[in-house]
């Protein structure tokens, strides 16, 4: 019987790629440190793979942020929409708000216009299976 290796989840590969990152860097910079000076010294490069893992650590969290998740993901769409009004015409209208009939507003990501009809698309930047029917308010993200 053979086992599967498990895969590893995107923002899983992210962190491992940045944690080697930090170490590639730390030891490049504790090279070119030794080049100088003509010596390894440990503690340097103890200090600066510390240094190094914190700051790439504090990329990974913030870019793990839900706004910045977001505003990643209306990026994306963005350009995708670009690309498809250059294509096929029509206009991309973004981030446009509506006033209700309360009073209240609402934002709309993107509005997209063309002769085949106008396209109200609202982004989530979301990772794995997406369920939900167009008349359920919750849907379930897995």
């Amino acid at each position: 019987m053979s086992r599967r290796r498990k895969r590893l989840s995107r923002e899983q590969s992210w962190f491992v790629l940045l944690l080697l990152l930090a170490v590639i860097v730390a030891f490049g910079l504790s090279a070119i440190f030794a080049n100088i000076t003509g010596s390894f010294n440990g503690t340097a490069f103890a200090i600066t793979a510390i240094v190094t893992l914190v700051i790439f650590l504090t990329g990974y969290i913030i870019l793990s942020l839900p706004s910045v998740k977001g505003r990643i993901g209306e990026a994306r769409v963005n350009r995708v929409l670009a690309r498809l009004s250059k294509k096929y015409g029509g206009h991309v209208i973004h981030d446009v708000m509506v006033l209700g009939d309360d009073g209240k507003t609402s934002q709309i990501d993107h509005v997209y216009v063309s002769n085949r009809g106008v396209f109200v698309i609202e982004t989530k930047n979301y990772a794995g299976r997406i369920y939900g029917s167009q008349n359920q308010k919750q849907w379930t993200q897995v």
